[in-house]
């Protein structure tokens, strides 16, 4: 049986969302598994094959099983893809890191070693995430600056005289280097079906101002960096393909005072996508005056944005 690529994608994107779930909250070193093990085996073996492929995972064999171990390269390809886009505290929590081992470092006269315990304490962050950062050179990988190493696994962390400095470009790693091309030619091709990008420029806008639109090949349109006609080749998603997140609006400043009297959108619920159709098929924001208000009205936004794309199929 032959699997389409936008299966393919969307089974990679599953199987990084099971290794989030996973192993985000534990050492790097303990994030083995086997691949017909629950909640993997949810996931295609060939699946776990081609990221195997992609250096994301490393391939073992026990009793004549296979199993698998989580890279560092394929831990933060994981945060790149699952977390950051709907998590903006973990990229907090890797500042309040890197301000911790500045430090140690004050004057920048030469490189530093501190022990990794007295680093956890002094970031107060988690011990698993410390470990990882460093492990995975998370400061490279996710911040684009110089960050801690280790000077012995565990134990010590060498801190260099370059830390938090943006990295050069031949100070990066050939991985990233490709990742960065890679994502730099994605920009001129449609992220659903590869289709080339055709046509780029500004429009009007009805209040007088102007817009700016991405035609692609496909017939998808983006309009002010937003999907505004998804792939053809998109398949409307269901619900359960978005994840939902409401939270209480902060409210300070000038927000405090429109929630004061607005309370209708004291609660705000976003929804992201977990598939590459739902990509296509962005969802408005929820309000309310309570969390489940927020997340109703977001339902109805889905229910809504349905009916348009039913009655556009039969045009």
């Amino acid at each position: 049986m032959t699997i389409s690529k936008r299966s393919r994608d969307q089974d990679v994107a599953s199987a990084f969302h099971t290794l989030v779930d996973q192993f985000l909250s534990c050492k790097i070193c303990d994030a083995t598994f086997c691949p017909d093990a629950e909640p993997f085996s949810s996931c295609r073996n060939t699946t776990w094959r081609s990221i195997s492929l992609g250096g994301w995972l490393n391939e073992t064999e026990n009793s004549g099983r296979a199993h698998y171990t989580l890279t560092p390269t394929g831990f933060a390809e994981a945060l790149r893809r699952v977390v950051i886009p709907k998590d903006p505290r973990l990229k907090e929590q890797l500042g309040q890191l890197q301000g911790a081992m500045k430090r140690y470092v004050k004057g920048r006269n030469a490189e530093a070693f501190v022990d990794f315990e007295e680093l956890q304490r002094d970031s107060g962050l988690p011990e698993e995430f410390v470990f990882n950062a460093v492990e995975c050179r998370l400061a490279e990988e996710i911040l684009n600056e110089h960050g801690g190493s280790w000077e012995r696994r565990g134990v010590r962390v060498r801190i260099p005289i370059l830390l938090g400095i943006e990295l050069a470009a031949h100070e990066k790693s050939p991985d990233m280097r490709y990742r960065e091309a890679s994502e730099e030619l994605r920009d001129y091709r449609c992220s659903f079906c590869d289709a080339l990008k055709v046509e780029m420029g500004f429009s009007p806008t009805s209040d007088g101002d102007r817009s700016y639109f991405d035609t692609y090949e496909c017939g998808r349109i983006d309009v002010d960096g937003h999907i505004d006609r998804p792939c053809p080749s998109a398949k409307f998603p269901r619900l359960d393909d978005y994840e939902l997140d409401a939270f209480e609006n902060p409210g300070e400043g000038l927000l405090k005072t429109l929630i004061e009297k607005m309370p209708s959108i004291r609660w705000k619920c976003e929804a992201y996508p977990k598939t590459p159709d739902a990509a296509q098929f962005p969802l408005e924001l929820g309000y309310g005056s309570t969390h489940e208000e927020s997340i109703e009205q977001l339902r109805g936004n889905y229910q809504k944005l349905r009916g348009e794309y039913i009655a556009s199929c039969h045009l």
